[in-house]
């Protein structure tokens, strides 16, 4: 089955500013001194300040760990209040380690080896999968969908940040969705998209607040098995506030879809609704 889309209209509604894009986000419960972010660059800079590194109780590889876990924190939070459910996690993937279920870990090795190889190792439910030095990674099995991101390398430490997408949330969204980014390096949102009545041709209202221009990559998978794909194109995105209007066309019926929306790296942006017509 094929599915084509379409961007039909783009309603620009105000200009970028941070308030907008924070607004009605949750602060991290793992660290709730910190404000509601979506990128752990900025958060880093907050915790350093916090918390200093002095080389015996607060070491540099902690600094990039906590600031993504609050990242993702905010992601994990706003995910659930849309019927969703992720896991998360992020450490020195050496020592203490990184494991967010029985089949999904981080492989222990020091960080000289990760350097030199250029890549981390992790376990999935369908084997090892290789996570880039600065680098990420959207994992993507038949029933399993997962992201890494490695920012951060020394000697021995190294610092990984898993995320695995265990309930995706369904539209209409009743709340906001980051965009989690690991240190600039920005993970996708999956959101399952079905309609009320079978339809031939489904339109898809989606508002996105952007701080820069960019291209956001749009995918529908299968929802019975995340490794097909119905359709993949992107869309330009207009720096602030706008909502797209997406028209999906196929026959007899649009199939329920996994849309995965991917905006570029170093960008911060929030998934704001996502409504289905009919």
């Amino acid at each position: 089955m094929s599915v084509r889309v379409e961007l039909s209209e783009v309603r620009l509604i105000r200009d970028f500013s941070v308030e907008g894009l924070l607004s009605g986000l949750p602060r991290p419960k793992t660290l709730p001194w910190l404000p509601p972010l979506v990128d752990s660059s900025v958060t880093r800079s907050l915790i350093e300040e916090q918390a200093p590194a002095d080389g015996v109780e607060i070491v540099e590889w902690m600094h990039y760990a906590a600031a993504d876990i609050a990242v993702l924190d905010v992601y994990a939070q706003s995910v659930e209040s849309n019927g969703g459910e992720v896991r998360f996690g992020s450490s020195d993937a050496y020592i203490p380690g990184l494991r967010l279920a029985r089949d999904f870990y981080a492989i222990s090795e020091r960080g000289s080896t990760i350097m030199e190889r250029g890549y981390g190792r992790v376990m999935t439910p369908y084997g090892e999968v290789q996570i880039p030095v600065g680098g990420k990674r959207t994992i993507v099995f038949k029933d399993f969908l997962g992201w890494g991101a490695l920012p951060w390398v020394g000697a021995l430490q190294w610092t990984l940040s898993l995320l695995q997408y265990v309930k995706l949330p369904r539209a209409p969204l009743k709340d906001k969705l980051p965009f989690p980014s690991s240190h600039g390096m920005v993970a996708p949102n999956f959101v399952v998209v079905s309609t009320r009545v079978p339809a031939p041709i489904v339109t898809l209202r989606v508002g996105i607040t952007s701080d820069r221009s960019q291209s956001m990559v749009i995918r529908g998978r299968s929802s019975s098995d995340y490794t097909k794909t119905y359709f993949e194109d992107k869309i330009d995105v207009e720096a602030g506030e706008a909502e797209y209007i997406l028209t999906l066309v196929s026959f007899p019926v649009v199939p329920t879809i996994v849309l995965e929306l991917q905006p570029e790296d170093r960008t911060q942006t929030t998934l704001n609704n996502l409504d289905v017509f009919p």
